[in-house]
């Protein structure tokens, strides 16, 4: 076995349960860590089943690949950007589209990440595949028979102008694809991810007012509660606070208006005495 390796569980979302491993003598302590996290009592998920896997670590950086199929033939592709994840978890920080990574690259991965489908034997409708431009190439990391999850589809139509979810509804009728996207990006679109900055109790959430830019606006999804227990970057999985979509003209405006949404931190006060 080569180190470093990730540990994670077989089934699952948000790359919860998954954190590198960069020694053998470290991997015992991982797998309790992972084990604790794996229950079907702190996530639904893990009824389907929670057996844990240890795959290649990959560096580089990360894609989603949005592509629908008609036909077996590729007639529409999205790629987005993973911000860099909190490692040793993969907890996802955000993300950017369009990207603004090497063009070349990206081509690369889009065009194994359509090869990949293809070969599984996936003829038509939406599918999300997350890979990587590694040092040493495209890499494929999973492939979801389904679009991409939480506010992907909007993120999509806002830059492309392309309704992924028409795009599905119109494979499973049996209906052709009228796709008609924008040969440019519309604007750009940035999705920020809030966790616990320390462990104790959530007391403030604190969000600034900005004047929406582009066809997205401004989304937020709010996870945590006013005096939740919460948990910090020193516990290895922090606890997700909220979520922010927005959109701007460019990309550097559009993480600038992230930027303002988001410049006070979270409050965290000491957590409450045990009983």
């Amino acid at each position: 076995m080569r180190f470093p390796v990730v540990v994670k569980p077989e089934f699952g979302a948000s790359a919860k349960g998954c954190v590198r491993v960069d020694d053998f003598e470290s991997l015992p302590g991982v797998y309790n860590l992972v084990r604790d996290v794996v229950s079907p009592e702190h996530d639904d998920w893990f009824r389907a089943g929670s057996d844990l896997l240890v795959e290649q670590y990959l560096d580089g950086v990360e894609f989603d690949v949005d592509i629908v199929l008609e036909e077996g033939e590729c007639v529409f592709s999205s790629v987005s950007q993973n911000w860099p994840t909190a490692e040793p978890s993969f907890q996802e920080t955000g993300l950017h589209l369009p990207p603004d990574h090497d063009k070349k690259a990206v081509r690369g991965l889009v065009d194994l990440s359509v090869r990949t489908v293809q070969a599984f034997g996936f003829r038509r409708g939406v599918l999300h595949v997350e890979g990587k431009c590694t040092s040493n190439g495209p890499r494929v990391i999973e492939v979801n028979a389904r679009m991409g999850g939480t506010r992907i589809h909007q993120m999509v139509e806002a830059v492309w102008g392309v309704d992924l979810i028409e795009a599905q509804l119109r494979s499973c009728l049996d209906l052709p694809q009228t796709l008609t996207p924008s040969r440019r990006p519309r604007c750009s679109v940035v999705n920020s991810i809030v966790y616990a900055p320390a462990t104790g109790r959530l007391g403030g959430l604190p969000f600034a007012d900005v004047t929406p830019e582009g066809p997205l606006g401004v989304e937020l999804d709010i996870f945590g509660e006013i005096g939740d227990d919460v948990t910090g970057p020193d516990g290895t999985f922090a606890t997700a606070l909220a979520e922010l979509t927005i959109s701007g003209k460019n990309l550097r405006r559009a993480r600038w208006l992230a930027g303002q949404v988001l410049r006070e931190p979270p409050l965290i006060l000491p957590a409450w005495p045990r009983q």
